[in-house]
């Protein structure tokens, strides 16, 4: 009964890391089978970049009163406050808007009654909430909000790319929804160990097996067991399966299942969206950006998205030179774009930005390209397992039959036997964030605790 558990996890991101977690405190027999050669899913670092760890996916704990940032707390990990989630009315002011037609750089607290207009318009993006035309998409909204042209672009940067996707493919009504949900403390942090030291708590006593890609979960009604198969010809058995792979490795239908996933959640995965995106991470041997920057949304620009990170909130190696870190952020059409170029054209186009953005008279036409060092590009969308970025609120079609969201859809249970965690089935807390999908795995935990209690555990497990 070796190759027989409780409960097999497939996916070791942060929703089925949290998942197995707190099954396996509990008593239960877990595996959790990851495709890959490397736990995390979306959220993986690199140590050797430059002096300490820089994030290739996921990156930040977004908001004070997430079940991420109590973690952090309760663990004792490092933290430093960045730029703000709230940002037209930041008492930080280390957020920074560039035109990029203009070649014009704005700080949040600078007036300017276009990007006063978008402020608005995004701000009371909320109230759209009961808009009975669930087809409207934002660029739709803004136009009819009177937006002006010149910000749109600007607009574009803000919002869709961090949705990671563009203006035209996000819902109006799904992302009032997203807006509406609660946050009461708006402020972003970074851990200063890295999100490595979350996953190394989660999966400290899980057993796991890498390089396992799932091809068949077969959970016939008459069966005791589910039977998962892997690409290899693997089978493990369990009680009751969690589903956390991204979204596109559904879509794609990776994953087959017998019986066939209901109608119902074959649309839900159709409907949700997900896009492209990348990181560009550059170093440098001085801080030529302005002092107080730490994020500036770039619009009509090839890098939409770009923050710093560096000393002071990194530590400075005694004997060695201090290391500075922009991060591009690349969604959408753009990511895709920019993926399409050879390595040397994307570090390129990353630096030709930062010049243009921050070169001067006084210090020079071209700060980045002569204080650069070195790169690194990580694409996402070519990551095999994962395939893009991650979920976004999206445009629920008139033909859409159901009277519940999508996401909630996908976050339903299968016969009481196969159930599905990951950032794309939040419902309470946000899409496409980690601690979005850590909710998830609480959530499935609370749910199998009910499906599959202590006492129907296959074997007995000693507590850890």
């Amino acid at each position: 009964m070796s190759n027989v558990y409780d409960v097999v996890v497939v996916g070791s991101g942060v929703a089925g890391l949290m998942c197995g977690h707190n099954l396996e405190k509990d008593g239960y027999k877990v595996l959790v089978v990851e495709a890959n050669n490397i736990i995390g899913g979306r959220t993986r670092q690199d140590f050797n970049f430059t002096n300490y760890p820089v994030e290739l996916g996921g990156e930040m704990i977004h908001g004070g009163d997430t079940l991420y940032y109590r973690m952090a707390m309760e663990n004792k990990w490092e933290l430093f406050e960045v730029f703000s989630m709230n940002l037209f009315n930041s008492p930080l002011k280390s957020t920074y808007f560039y035109l990029g037609r203009e070649r014009k750089l704005i700080r949040v607290d600078q007036r300017d009654e276009d990007i006063e207009k978008l402020a608005d318009a995004l701000i009371n993006l909320s109230d759209e909430i009961s808009n009975p035309n669930r087809e409207l998409n934002l660029l739709e909204y803004l136009i009819k909000k009177q937006v002006p042209y010149r910000v749109l672009g600007l607009a574009d940067a803000i919002y869709s790319k961090t949705w990671a996707t563009d203006l035209d493919r996000i819902g109006v009504q799904e992302a009032a929804r997203e807006d509406s949900k609660p946050n009461s403390i708006p402020n972003n942090y970074k851990v200063q160990q890295s999100s490595k030291i979350m996953l190394d708590h989660l999966s400290k006593s899980l057993e796991i097996n890498l390089n396992w890609r799932v091809k068949h979960i077969d959970s016939t009604k008459d069966e005791k067991l589910i039977k998962v198969t892997s690409y290899t010809g693997q089978v493990v058995q369990a009680q009751r399966v969690v589903v956390t792979v991204p979204l596109q490795i559904l879509k794609d239908g990776d994953i087959t299942f017998t019986p066939e996933l209901p109608e119902r959640k074959k649309v839900a995965i159709k409907t949700i969206g997900m896009d492209g995106g990348m990181k560009i991470i550059a170093k440098f041997n001085k801080k030529f950006w302005l002092n107080s920057c730490q994020l500036v949304l770039c619009g009509d620009s090839p890098v939409p998205q770009i923050w710093m990170d560096g000393p002071p909130n990194r530590p400075v190696i005694p004997g060695q030179p201090s290391e500075y870190v922009s991060v591009g952020f690349i969604t959408g059409d753009q990511a895709k774009s920019i993926g399409a170029l050879s390595p040397q054209k994307q570090i390129r186009t990353f630096l030709d930005q930062l010049d243009a953005m921050f070169g001067t008279a006084e210090n020079g036409w071209t700060p980045a390209s002569d204080s650069f060092i070195a790169h690194m590009v990580y694409d996402w969308q070519k990551n095999p397992f994962v395939r893009g970025a991650y979920s976004y609120p999206s445009i629920i079609p008139s033909t859409y039959p159901y009277k519940n969201y999508p996401n909630e859809i996908l976050a339903e249970p299968v016969d009481n036997k196969v159930f599905f965690a990951g950032e794309a089935t939040a419902t309470t807390y946000d899409l496409s964030t980690i601690n979005g999908a850590l909710e998830t795995g609480v959530r499935v935990y609370e749910e199998l605790k009910t499906s599959l209690p202590i006492s129907n555990k296959l074997q007995s497990k000693p507590k850890m």
